[in-house]
């Protein structure tokens, strides 16, 4: 490239940034500097955001003093970076509350940026309070972004209905991520019956989507529903992933239905994740209440990253055949020599429910004062 100006520096360095590769876009943004090609906001803008996170803060507050040189910021688009930096570097929120009030202009990203910050540190008085004073105030109109924050503070069912309807005035609530969030709330606050006016209404369904439907209809016993959700999908060949699969298979599991698992189980195959810890967990209880202890031993082999609860759910599994409690036993052994992982209440319950005699469970009581 014969010449460079400061639009093809800044393509270049986000390149390298979409890619993961940051010190080549570090290294590109001194390369524009030394050749005196002065950055714009859309450079600081994709070099702050690239450092939002712990590990870039100094190097964040760099890119930030380069920013109050060049006298930009105070600029929307760069200053909204700086407010999305703060706030995910883990800094103090006052320095994240000066940049966004020190902007000269403030548009609906820069709201959206500093009330999906509060959202996420927890602070829901206030979210609503920016929220007000952007839309009351300001005459600012929320999008999809200003629902999706919002609908993180809601804590109980009536917010929820507020929130649902103001999401519906301004058209929000068919978005997909918005609408999976609703069905999602819906769900954890037992009322279905909008789960499915909601799911319904959506022109677009994606997995999040997907999952949300058939993990909230799981969760409050309807189960045989949550299956014909799974193959819905499947015949709308929308790939399942973990999420779906697991919920799916928690549904076979309380409908004792083997049947439908062996399917979700197929999928996981076609899927390659077979032995995905998250999912195959699930599964193993499945097998497991049918008594093929074999195969249950076979899969729990297999999987990759074995976590607790996969060592949780063996453990269970020959607890609930009446193998005794020597393969439990063994089993315990085995994840204390062989894994880091923190021994829970539950899986030593597990092996006790398995104690055949009171040696056995003199050797679990070590494990419990150790």
């Amino acid at each position: 490239m014969p010449h460079r100006n400061v639009v093809t520096w800044t393509t270049l360095i986000s390149a390298h940034l979409r890619t993961g590769s940051l010190p080549k876009a570090f290294e590109m943004f001194n390369g524009m500097r030394a050749t005196n090609e002065r950055p714009n906001e859309y450079t600081f803008s994709v070099l702050l955001r690239a450092c939002a996170t712990p590990s870039l803060w100094d190097v964040g507050l760099q890119i930030h003093g380069l920013l109050v040189r060049s006298g930009l910021e105070r600029d929307k688009f760069a200053g909204s970076s700086i407010v999305y930096m703060y706030f995910n570097s883990g800094s103090d929120l006052e320095d994240a509350c000066r940049a966004f009030h020190d902007l000269l202009e403030r548009d609906l990203v820069a709201w959206n940026v500093i009330i999906s910050g509060f959202a996420q540190v927890g602070d829901f008085s206030m979210v609503h309070r920016l929220f007000s004073e952007m839309w009351g105030v300001h005459g600012l109109k929320p999008d999809d972004s200003t629902f999706v924050s919002l609908l993180k503070c809601c804590s109980s069912w009536k917010e929820l209905k507020q929130i649902h309807g103001l999401a519906s005035k301004f058209g929000a609530e068919v978005d997909v991520v918005v609408g999976s969030a609703l069905v999602d709330l819906y769900a954890k606050c037992g009322d279905v019956s909008s789960c499915r006016k909601i799911f319904d209404s959506m022109e677009e369904k994606d997995n999040f989507v997907w999952s949300s439907i058939i993990s909230g209809y799981t969760m409050n016993n309807r189960g045989e529903e949550a299956v014909h959700f799974f193959r819905d999908m499947y015949r709308q060949r929308v790939r399942p992933d973990q999420h779906v699969l697991s919920s799916t298979l928690k549904a076979c599991v309380d409908l004792e239905d083997l049947n439908s698992g062996v399917q979700v189980h197929g999928q996981m195959i076609k899927g390659g994740l077979q032995n995905d810890c998250f999912v195959a967990s699930v599964l193993l209880n499945l097998y497991a209440s049918f008594g093929g202890l074999v195969d249950v031993e076979k899969l729990f082999r297999r999987i990759d990253d074995k976590d607790i609860v996969a060592w949780n759910s063996m453990i269970m599994a020959h607890a609930r055949l009446a193998q005794g409690s020597g393969p439990s036993m063994k089993l315990l052994q085995e994840v204390c020599r062989t894994t880091s992982l923190r021994i829970q209440g539950a899986t030593l319950v597990a092996v006790l429910k398995s104690c055949e005699n009171n040696q056995i469970c003199l050797q679990v009581d070590k494990f419990i004062h150790l």
